[in-house]
C-alpha cells in the first residue's frame, strides 16, 4: 500500500508539473500576443499620422493653388493668355474676315452683333 501511495503521489506531482508547465506556456503565449497587438497598434497609429500629414499637406497645397489662381485671373491676365494663344497658333488665315480676329474680346459687343 505504501508503494501504491507513492505511485499516486508521483502521478499527482507529475500531473501538477505538466499543468504548471502548460499554464506557464499559456501565459507566455498570451503575453506575446498582447505585445504583438501593442506593436500593431503603434504601427497603425504611426501610419495613420503619416497619412493624415500627407493629406493635410495636399489639402494645403490645393487650397494655396486655388487662392493663387483666383488672384491671378484678372482681365489683363486673361487678355494676355488670349494673345499668347493666338501667337502660338501655327495657322495662317487669308481672306476678308481677318480683321475680326484682332478685335479686343474683352470689350462688350452690341446685342445681336458679331
Amino acid at each position: 500500500e505504501a508503494e501504491q501511495e507513492t505511485e499516486r503521489l508521483k502521478a499527482t506531482i507529475s500531473a501538477q508539473k505538466v499543468a504548471d508547465v502548460s499554464r506557464i506556456n499559456m501565459a507566455r503565449e498570451i503575453e506575446e500576443k498582447e505585445a504583438s497587438q501593442r506593436v500593431a497598434a503603434i504601427e497603425d497609429s504611426m501610419h495613420l499620422s503619416r497619412e493624415r500629414a500627407i493629406a493635410d499637406a495636399e489639402s494645403y497645397k490645393l487650397t494655396s493653388e486655388a487662392e493663387a489662381n483666383t488672384k491671378r485671373l484678372t482681365d489683363e491676365f486673361l487678355e494676355w493668355q488670349r494673345i499668347q494663344a493666338f501667337g502660338n497658333s501655327s495657322k495662317v488665315y487669308f481672306g476678308s474676315e481677318i480683321p475680326s480676329m484682332y478685335v479686343d474680346r474683352t470689350q462688350q459687343l452690341p446685342a445681336g452683333g458679331r
